[in-house]
């Protein structure tokens, strides 16, 4: 699902243009989504050469109270309880502040040249919102946790209290946890499928919608993939960029899924006819027989949503 919201600000990007007032902080969020992925493939990636006895589970979104989500970067479970790893990916000089708490980000004079909220915070509601969550499923089981720093950042001042660890300080931190006793292995897998079972990805879309952008000022046709340059149907089977010449039997799969993460959760009959350029009714609905998409209502009151959690691919008919 990260994944995704990454791919989907970078679409935004090129559907709004670098002329766009938003396009600097669409392009901001963008980096720090891709940066914090990184971080957490970081940590993954060492954890998998560990070869940890224990469930392992990543991107984790529990609903603790109607509406309120706790979001888990990695999500180990071992005996004696949860351990959650906050990934952060960042470099430069980075100080602990406290007072109100933050993390700052200063140049070689000292002065701040960014400030972010403090990890050990958010990792400290992870920890309360997850426990909040066990207790409510009846789950004795208590959690802790750290922050790893996966990028090149130089701490100069290190947070007052809590954990915050290099990579390869994780496999100490396990080798200490895991010599308590609590649950068995067997409980242990049946806690992680419980846990899997209740998964709920965060779903952070559409995004105009989060960057205040009227859906009038969005390039919302089917574009050229080498250029962006706006595509022209050349025949039934066949599409072509008039800037680069490039040709494509598909731009339709790309187009709903710009749709889908930028514009709206749903889908009606006139807007495919209007995204590509359809007289026919029968011709648009056809064209989605090919998608994966849950068709809900009837009649004119008829719609298409997608499951995010699915590939957005063209099936065989």
């Amino acid at each position: 699902m990260k994944i995704l919201k990454g791919k989907a600000h970078e679409r935004l990007l090129v559907r709004v243009g670098s002329r766009h007032r938003s396009y600097a902080e669409i392009k901001g969020k963008m980096n720090s989504i891709q940066a914090g992925i990184a971080g957490e493939e970081k940590v993954l990636n060492y954890i998998r050469r560990l070869e940890l006895p224990w469930p392992v589970l990543w991107d984790v979104s529990l609903e603790v109270t109607p509406g309120q989500y706790v979001q888990l970067d990695v999500l180990i479970l071992l005996p004696s309880g949860a351990v959650i790893y906050e990934a952060k990916n960042m470099a430069g000089r980075l100080r602990f502040e406290e007072h109100p708490k933050r993390l700052d980000k200063v140049d070689e004079h000292g002065s701040i040249t960014d400030r972010y909220d403090c990890p050990m915070l958010q990792l400290q509601d992870e920890i309360a919102n997850l426990q909040v969550w066990f207790h409510l499923h009846g789950i004795p089981f208590r959690a802790d946790g750290a922050v790893i720093m996966t990028g090149s950042a130089i701490i100069e001042k290190p947070p007052a209290n809590g954990r915050i660890f290099s990579l390869r300080e994780i496999r100490k931190h396990l080798a200490g946890r895991g010599k308590e006793r609590g649950m068995s292995e067997r409980e242990l897998w049946e806690l992680a499928a419980y846990i899997r079972r209740h998964n709920r990805p965060y779903i952070a879309f559409p995004l105009i919608g989060r960057f205040g952008i009227p859906a009038e000022e969005v390039e919302w046709a089917p574009l050229c993939e080498p250029c962006d340059g706006r595509l022209a149907r050349k025949s039934e089977r066949t599409w072509y960029c008039p800037a680069c010449n490039w040709k494509t039997a598909d731009p339709f799969a790309r187009t709903l899924e710009d749709w889908f993460t930028l514009r709206s959760r749903t889908l009606v009959n006139r807007q495919v006819r209007e995204l590509f350029g359809m007289k026919s009714p029968g011709a648009a609905s056809r064209l989605l027989q090919f998608y994966p998409l849950k068709k809900e209502g009837k009649g004119r009151a008829t719609c298409y949503v997608w499951d995010y959690t699915m590939p957005l691919t063209r099936r065989p008919y």
